[in-house]
């Protein structure tokens, strides 16, 4: 299996989720784009297992149920919240003083 993520395949994840053109060249946000790409294209079966495969989260509660949730839907999830976060480090001036 050939996995081929290319500039323009980051530059469609940072579009699709609507970041900005002036944004587009943070390392931090590239990092991101490229993760959730591999989701998207997969590096070898393995790796298309891994994320097809379910992690069983814990109940919010005692006696409460527990959630299955696929690796790759966790793994997006987790990188959603990372490209959330940078771009409010981005985008808030007190904080982008200290983010460079």
């Amino acid at each position: 299996m050939d996995m081929s993520i290319t500039v323009f395949t980051l530059t469609e994840v940072l579009e699709v989720h609507d970041i900005p053109a002036r944004f587009r060249r943070d390392p931090e946000l590239l990092g991101i784009a490229y993760a959730l790409a591999a989701l998207d294209e997969p590096a070898d079966d393995v790796a298309r297992s891994f994320y097809d495969s379910e992690t069983t989260l814990p109940a919010d509660t005692v006696g409460g149920l527990r959630t299955p949730v696929s690796n790759g839907e966790l793994l997006r999830q987790i990188h959603m919240a990372r490209l959330t976060d940078r771009l409010h480090a981005l985008t808030t001036p007190d904080i982008q003083s200290r983010t460079g």
